[in-house]
């Protein structure tokens, strides 16, 4: 099994099969996985268990997993939510997993990925996102998921605070009270999801949602600082509803794609493989109405939180970015060098407004990317033989 850590991939011409079976293009860079099964039991890679054993972990390393909303109150205030390790053999079924104890509704918590995951300049670049999620106790009656992927935009990583009962916390390092602070997540830049959970019959997958978000009161959520990009139509989406306790396999997509006429360069897909293997797919790329937050295509950390108290199991996360070249000559980045692009290099808008500038253009005029206008891959179509295999995994399993 694999050990919690990150590794670096070298592609070179021919595909790859990477962690997520995504299979990388022929003209990739360097491909970049990062991924954490658990398996050590150390959770915020102190070199120590997380299971109540304080067992010393040989090589700690690798994705850092912490609680950032506070203390709860009482006279034993404890960290929300309660995150610890432990087998999951009987639940996902693939060993140890993180365990999630919500302590009422809106505890975050976090994944701090060891550097930063950037989204490629070229047509077509990816990262891609995923992990498997199981209710750990009884379903609520109606209540969502929300989950996505952040920047530390004001580099507050490493800063130290305190808790409410005096304790020292630093962001990013440790547990504590992060996630409407400063220093903490407060105006940082973020995309996240909404999925919903629970009993409720009415629950039709209509709440499902991707936005963005210059975080500005609660991570995920809040109000007035996020945009929204894309909402289900009823019956679009699925549900967790799930009354086994079978795990969810879910995946958030960037893709690099053509400019919307707002200039947005990222479309994002969301997908959930329920047990029973149907996937449901939601994608959205921003238009100029409803666009006022920056495009996140830098990504520090991975946060998720249920907005009612049900307590729940994560495990496989694995991120991988997969960047492909900038087409040359391309200035406008529709994926096609055309008159267009001699257009902005003539009013000096690209990246190099001298002649050789002017000799790329010409020299590739008429080349277009992979994923020009009119030929972006379908959503998720590199990324559906993941869930495929997924569903296969689990069919064997069963």
């Amino acid at each position: 099994m694999l050990r919690s850590t990150w590794r670096r991939i070298a592609v070179v011409g021919a595909p790859i099969c990477a962690v997520m079976l995504v299979l990388a293009p022929a003209d990739s860079r360097a491909q970049v996985t990062f991924t954490d099964d658990f398996e050590d039991l150390d959770r915020d890679n102190d070199g120590i268990t997380d299971d109540g054993n304080e067992t010393a972990v040989a090589e700690p390393g690798g994705i850092n997993w912490y609680a950032i909303n506070g203390l709860t109150s009482g006279t034993t205030p404890r960290q929300k939510p309660g995150l610890t390790t432990a087998d999951d053999t009987a639940g996902i079924g693939t060993g140890n997993a993180l365990f999630v104890e919500a302590i009422g509704s809106n505890g975050e918590f976090i994944g701090v990925l060891p550097e930063t995951v950037e989204l490629g300049e070229g047509l077509g670049s990816t990262v891609v996102t995923s992990f498997d999620f199981r209710v750990g106790a009884l379903l609520p009656f109606s209540g969502e998921l929300r989950f996505g992927l952040y920047q530390d935009t004001d580099n507050q990583f490493g800063t130290a605070s305190t808790n409410t009962d005096g304790s020292p916390t630093i962001w990013g390092q440790t547990d504590g009270q992060f996630d409407r602070d400063n220093p903490g997540a407060l105006g940082d830049l973020g995309m996240f999801t909404r999925v919903q959970i629970g009993v409720d019959t009415n629950l039709d997958g209509s709440q499902t949602r991707i936005a963005d978000e210059l975080n500005a009161n609660n991570i995920a959520g809040g109000s007035g600082d996020s945009d929204l990009i894309r909402r289900a139509n009823a019956g679009e989406f699925g549900v967790v509803n799930d009354f086994q306790n079978r795990p969810y396999r879910f995946e958030i997509e960037f893709l690099r794609a053509p400019p919307t006429d707002s200039g947005e360069t990222i479309q994002t897909t969301l997908r959930m493989i329920d047990p029973d293997d149907n996937v449901s797919t939601l994608t959205g790329q921003q238009p100029a109405s409803t666009d006022d937050t920056p495009t996140l295509d830098a990504i520090d950390y991975f946060v998720m939180l249920s907005t009612v108290d049900v307590d729940y199991v994560f495990d496989n996360f694995s991120i991988v970015s997969t960047p492909v070249e900038p087409l040359v000559g391309d200035y406008n980045g529709d994926g096609t060098v055309d008159a267009a692009d001699y257009t902005v290099w003539r009013d000096g808008n690209s990246p190099d407004s001298t002649v050789a500038g002017f000799t790329a253009w010409a020299d590739n005029f008429g080349a277009t990317s992979g994923a020009a206008a009119g030929s972006v891959p379908e959503p998720g179509a590199a990324a559906l033989v993941t869930l495929a295999a997924a569903a296969g995994w689990r069919r064997r399993r069963g």
